[in-house]
């Protein structure tokens, strides 16, 4: 799990308690990636972990630091995945889907994580941007309405569609998911990038308080990737008095939980499809997030680390990326 710069606090990584919970509650462990690390301790750990996760937060993930940081840990994602990367190297390949597998290792992309995914893979530079700007999306609940049949022949879907009434709720009306976006990108402008449209399946669209239409859910068509611009793991685990969500997402919790736990899973079981482990048990240790303090953002006299979220794991490990 790639921990952020902290947003007030940049000597500090940070990562949200709520998305620790989703994924330990799904039946995984937390391990840390920060751009802090050094090469040979970010190959140690893609090595020895089984997927990776880059979540969301509101931070500045256009520096030089992030870019040459995520460039490399996505080189060391290509191999694990066969060099199945497009975004990367531009060869088609492809991950195996052979049950524990050395060439299978999935990524889920949350929210400013999936924005950075599609900036990588469709091309962005300063002349061609990939995502717009100005989306009225923050702490918005919205439908998400579905692409089909992308979306019910996607492996992302498949447990939540086994239940209609879930399907149902998604589709008809506001999710309990929450939007905390301004970025994003216009189905239309997903579908004339050929780099997106030709990697990627567009699973589902949703809207912004002023209609503005704008891509929700991808699924990658060769490769274990999964991205979503909303947040899956905010309702169920988030403490509603801290966190700016609707009083219409409190009430909707309990299919949101549903959901959320059902996507957790899902990726969990992802991951037990790859075999990589750690040289040892002490290895393996030194990696886990639940060595780190957690700081209570929105506490009286609490420090804001992440300011995204009720509460967060705050990661200081020394600097050694040079």
């Amino acid at each position: 799990m790639y921990a952020h710069r902290a947003k007030h606090a940049p000597a500090l990584h940070t990562i949200a308690r709520s998305t620790v919970k989703w994924l330990h509650n799904g039946g995984a462990a937390a391990v840390v990636l920060t751009s802090s690390m050094s090469h040979a301790a970010i190959r140690e750990v893609i090595r020895g972990s089984n997927a990776l996760l880059i979540p969301g937060g509101t931070w500045a993930w256009a520096t030089p630091e992030w870019d040459a940081t995520m460039a490399f840990i996505l080189d060391e994602v290509a191999l694990a995945n066969g060099n199945g990367t497009p975004d990367l190297d531009g060869e088609a390949g492809g991950a195996t889907s052979e049950e524990g597998g050395e060439k299978y290792y999935p990524v889920w992309a949350l929210c400013t994580g999936f924005e950075f995914m599609l900036n990588a893979t469709g091309g962005a530079s300063a002349t061609t941007p990939v995502l717009s700007t100005h989306y009225d999306a923050i702490n918005v609940d919205t439908p998400l309405d579905f692409v089909q049949p992308a979306a019910d022949n996607s492996a992302l879907f498949a447990t939540t569609f086994a239940d209609a009434s879930l399907k149902s709720a998604l589709a008809a009306e506001p999710s309990a998911f929450a939007n905390k976006h301004w970025l994003g990108i216009s189905p239309a402008s997903f579908a004339a990038n050929e780099a997106l449209s030709s990697e990627f399946e567009m699973l589902s669209t949703s809207v912004d308080r002023n209609g503005r239409a704008f891509v929700s859910t991808i699924e990658g068509k060769s490769w274990p990737f999964y991205g979503t611009q909303w947040h899956p793991e905010i309702t169920p685990e988030e403490d509603f008095g801290l966190v700016a969500v609707t009083e219409e997402s409190a009430l909707a919790a309990g299919v949101a939980r549903s959901v959320g736990m059902k996507l957790a899973t899902f990726f969990v079981d992802e991951a037990r499809r790859n075999s990589h482990s750690f040289a040892s048990p002490e290895q393996r240790a030194s990696h886990l997030v639940y060595q780190y303090p957690i700081v209570e953002d929105f506490a009286p006299g609490g420090v804001n680390f992440h300011a995204d979220f009720a509460d967060a794991y705050v990661i200081s490990t020394p600097d050694e990326s040079g």
